[in-house]
């Protein structure tokens, strides 16, 4: 009975691990696809709040750990494929150094579901925008010595319906996901 319970706590490990690595390499992906401009236009929300939805809360904050790392460490993950902690340190880095709160965010919200599933990832995924708008706002007035009126309207208020639009489609997807793979609704 032992030898059994042992193999199926590895066997959860090992998938645990590999949902995280994926949710990493995903937001590796899809990150640095951008249209550009002073703030650009990317995909790394939407995969920062499905990695949020699809996996628990640690493993959502780790694979989000994870994709910085690896673009600190200079690999073009982040948007317009550029890498390096000057990335993290620029205008836009507090839109990154958000991301695993964003995650953790979502994932626990996601946790609680039952009846809800798309209702609370839906509010999930919107209370992590804000956070995402918080962050990002906050840094880019810090780095560049512009008021919060003028980075509002440079970083934040044009983004907003997109971003809503992103977090409405993660849930769709993850709630999809989520059935399928873990077999949670």
């Amino acid at each position: 009975m032992a030898n059994t319970r042992n193999h199926n706590s590895n066997r959860e490990r090992i998938k645990r691990v590999c949902a995280c690595a994926v949710c990493a390499a995903l937001i590796c992906l899809l990150s640095p696809l951008a249209i550009p401009g002073e703030i650009p236009f990317t995909l790394s929300l939407f995969v920062i709040l499905l990695t949020g939805g699809v996996l628990k809360p640690l493993d959502a904050v780790a694979a989000t750990l994870c994709y910085i790392a690896l673009g600190a460490a200079g690999l073009p993950v982040f948007s317009g494929f550029r890498g390096g902690v000057g990335v993290l340190l620029g205008p836009t880095g507090g839109f990154i150094f958000a991301y695993p709160l964003m995650a953790l965010c979502v994932s626990l919200v996601a946790r609680k579901i039952n009846k809800n599933g798309f209702l609370k990832l839906l509010g999930g995924g919107l209370a992590a925008v804000v956070i995402c708008h918080a962050g990002g706002v906050a840094w880019y007035c810090f780095t560049t010595g512009s008021p919060l009126g003028a980075a509002l309207a440079v970083v934040s208020l044009r983004f907003i319906p997109f971003d809503v639009l992103k977090a409405l489609l993660a849930a769709l997807l993850a709630l999809r996901i989520r059935k399928a793979v873990f077999g949670v609704e």
